[in-house]
């Protein structure tokens, strides 16, 4: 008989709400009696209630000595000033909770390191889930991570994923939804890994399409082919008005990688393209549900290809795509999974 989970989730979100899937997933998981009791904060919008980190920290503590978690669920948690004392008293309740960190951002390199919080929360999680391996994992190893999980990034089925039908007339051959990162240090090294491929690679496809190619996102306000940015719910409303969605994603070099953009552009339904990371060919076949070239010249002769070719050929890979997300790639799958792995951790810390 497993221990009752009582799971208090700390989502990281601009609003109360705004991460509806993992939220849903808890409730109904709670529901179907999978999880004892569910208790959601919101710690970042709760953050702007505190005038100090000490305040911040004591309001934590006081929700879960009420509510007694004996898992603790936190996702994301950047800069959100913690202290070891604070975690040590955290997982010194009652109820001594597990500490599950949840890090869906990449981090590496000396453009992006770790914040010191998320080193603490690191050191003294039970479980850490992470969206890539390879020298990510071997950061967090040196960090103290417990254990490191590959839990891929995944898209909301409330949001994403509805049906339609393919429609034969589009605004864009290809677009993409990007934001380009720019680092305030000029030297070689200080730049996001991938951020130049990004930019290399809009440049490269508004030569080849023109107005029929577009980039959404933040930074790009100089060039031609900027049409700004665009709210997170409206993602799939532009990817349908395209052909192709693309994408240069960052960290290239890091295991089984993506951001959710993958999962988001699958979902839609429409042909998705994005740049090879180690690992893909164990996730996905190249040329069946998306296309992963590997240099920028690999994304330009696939986008002439398929262009050139009769368009039930993208009509059919946007199809699979989205198939492949639905089954591997929705909220429900993921969390599921992670869910899974959390009731072998508390079965695991409370022998019968």
């Amino acid at each position: 008989m497993s221990l009752p989970i009582r799971l208090l989730h700390l989502p990281n979100e601009p609003y109360v709400g705004f991460q509806q899937g993992p939220r849903r997933f808890f409730r109904e998981a709670r529901l179907g009696g999978r999880i004892q009791d569910y208790l959601a904060h919101s710690f970042l919008v709760e953050r702007k209630n505190h005038s100090d980190a000490a305040s911040m920290q004591n309001d934590l503590l006081s929700q879960a000595e009420t509510f007694l978690p004996n898992v603790v669920f936190w996702q994301h948690i950047s800069d959100y000033p913690i202290t070891a004392d604070f975690i040590a008293r955290l997982k010194n309740l009652p109820s001594k909770p597990l500490i599950v960190y949840h890090e869906a951002d990449m981090f590496g390199g000396i453009a992006k390191v770790p914040t010191k919080s998320m080193r603490i929360l690191a050191s003294a999680a039970d479980l850490m889930f992470v969206v890539g391996l390879g020298q990510w994992a071997r950061t967090l190893d040196k960090l103290g991570a417990k254990q490191v999980v590959y839990a891929p990034h995944c898209f909301d089925e409330a949001r994403f994923g509805g049906e339609w039908t393919p429609t034969p007339k589009r605004e864009f051959d290809a677009i993409m939804i990007a934001s380009l990162l720019k680092s305030r240090n000029p030297l070689p090294g200080f730049s996001i890994p991938g951020a130049a491929g990004r930019l290399a690679l809009a440049k490269r496809l508004y030569r080849l399409l023109g107005k029929r190619f577009a980039v959404f996102g933040a930074g790009w306000e100089k060039y031609p082919f900027s049409r700004g940015t665009i709210p997170f719910d409206e993602q799939e409303k532009v990817i349908r008005n395209s052909w192709m969605s693309v994408v240069w994603d960052h960290y290239e070099s890091i295991p089984y990688y993506f951001s959710d953009r993958l999962p988001i552009s699958l979902a839609a339904g429409v042909a998705h393209l994005t740049n090879y990371h180690p690992g893909y060919e164990l996730l996905f076949n190249n040329g069946e549900q998306l296309l992963y070239p590997a240099s920028i010249d690999g994304f330009e002769s696939y986008v002439r290809y398929y262009l050139d070719s009769d368009a039930r050929q993208l009509i059919d890979l946007g199809d699979r795509g989205k198939r492949l997300a639905a089954t591997k790639y929705s909220t429900e799958v993921v969390y599921d999974r992670m869910l899974s792995q959390i009731e072998r951790l508390v079965d695991a810390n409370n022998p019968q």
